[in-house]
């Protein structure tokens, strides 16, 4: 059945959906969010549907298609939001959202932490631990110093650059999965990496927050390494305390309020400390899986509903964006770029001289995950700034750019690597016949 038939009403849905926002934002260009609080969160709420729907009749095939990671739409629909309620770009008027931003960011951060799991940590394949902490370690460590000392731009935010360079995705995974078995040592080995990578570079982002602390009022006057204490703590109390609310047993959907609660009190508590509701989550996570008989049913809910929060999250990264020099935006994206991956190519040489792998396993870590979305976002409603705004610009491209190439590349290294063979059980999109010699995983 073609694709529209099979679709019909959801696209209806989608069109009227997103004919009620374009009218609504016309009628009421200048609407105040402070006089009007509800409105951004309605906005956000009706531009999330739109995009859900469209998403489940487009996105999927777009990415099987193309072998693209999705995210840019729900940016594009964010920008929109952002143009048509300008004032959602202040901080003093994103109060209606906070419980949203803190969802979704304390979600993935939640989740992150029920990845690592220690049995399977003492499973890792040879030659992991080398190549996950130089793939982290040698991008950031370029991109934050050369911010640093060459662009002049002040240690916070350097520091955020250095964590988001450090960041890479698993994600191209589920892509290729959609067309290829994918195995082997080498697919093994970056899989792993990518996602417990996710977890160091959280932690990375956590210690930038208590280091650089200025302080909230109320809150107590710690030193950077007392804040750290903090976040630990809280984390794993939070986690302690949360066991009995996510017993084993539980249905589907209390366990998923459980986790809602859960998730808003832990980020709530790390905004009032201004310390980052990633990290807390986290440990959080870590916690629950590791000492809860729950913890995998834990994860599962988690997973099922990453989704829908990776779209409220992209949605709102996109109305956050607030005009900054185009000069400079273009400089520093392309010096990103380039450093990132000059480490990142360092980084697997250094791999290849300490161990057996391949001198090109960099083309398994190009491609960046919501966890950097989410980072931008946590930052940007915490720091002010011209060069914040540039610095946020360009990680929301960086993650445009590389989940582009990120799925082919890794496709790329695993048939090379022979890991890579195209299912017997899928149908090839619509369209032209993939090149030969494309890689494949499952």
């Amino acid at each position: 059945m073609p694709l529209w038939e099979r679709h019909e009403s959801r696209v209806a849905a989608a069109l009227i959906i997103g004919s009620s926002i374009g009218l609504a934002g016309c009628g009421d260009q200048g609407a105040s969010l402070k006089d009007n609080p509800g409105l951004a969160l309605v906005a956000v709420f009706l531009l999330v549907g739109a995009a859900y729907i469209a998403a489940d009749v487009f996105v999927d095939w777009l990415e099987e298609r193309f072998l693209i990671l999705s995210g840019v739409e729900y940016l594009l629909l964010g920008v929109i939001l952002g143009q048509a309620l300008p004032g959602i770009r202040d901080v003093e008027s994103l109060q209606p959202i906070f419980p949203v931003i803190a969802l979704t960011t304390g979600w993935l951060g939640l989740l992150r932490g029920t990845e690592l799991r220690i049995h399977e940590v003492r499973g890792a394949p040879d030659g992991l631990g080398t190549a996950m902490l130089l793939q982290l370690v040698v991008p950031g460590l370029l991109v934050g110093l050369i911010a640093y000392f060459a662009f002049e731009v002040n240690a916070m935010i350097a520091a955020l650059l250095g964590c988001v360079a450090a960041a890479h995705s698993s994600e191209p995974f589920t892509v290729l999965s959609a067309r290829y078995q994918v195995f082997g040592p080498v697919a093994s080995l970056v899989e792993k990496a990518s996602r417990l990578g996710d977890v160091l570079v959280i932690l990375a982002f956590g210690l930038v927050f208590c280091v650089f602390h200025e302080g909230t009022p109320g809150a107590p006057t710690l030193n950077w390494w007392q804040w750290t204490e903090v976040t630990l703590v809280l984390g794993a109390g939070l986690g302690l305390l949360s066991r009995p609310f996510v017993a084993e047993g539980q249905s589907t959907h209390a366990r998923f309020l459980a986790l809602v609660g859960i998730i808003f009190f832990a980020s709530g508590a790390a905004y009032f400390l201004a310390l980052s509701a990633l990290m807390v989550n986290l440990i959080l996570g870590i916690v629950l899986v590791n000492l809860s008989a729950a913890g995998q049913a834990v994860r599962s809910t988690l997973r099922d509903t990453e989704r829908p929060m990776t779209i409220v999250l992209f949605v709102i990264a996109g109305a956050l964006v607030r005009p900054a020099p185009v000069l400079s935006v273009a400089i520093g994206f392309f010096a990103f770029i380039v450093l990132r991956a000059l480490g990142s190519m360092l980084a697997a040489r250094i791999t290849a001289l300490r161990t057996a792998l391949r001198p090109d396993l960099h083309r398994g870590f190009v491609a960046q995950s919501a966890v950097v979305v989410a980072m931008a976002v946590t930052f940007r409603i915490v720091v002010e700034g011209e060069l914040v705004d540039v610095a946020y610009i360009v990680i929301l491209l960086s993650v445009v750019f590389h989940g582009l190439l990120g799925p082919r590349l890794l496709r790329g290294l695993l048939a090379d690597a022979g890991g890579l063979m195209v299912r017997e059980d899928v149908e090839p999109p619509v369209g032209p016949a993939p090149e030969s010699g494309a890689a494949e995983v499952s």
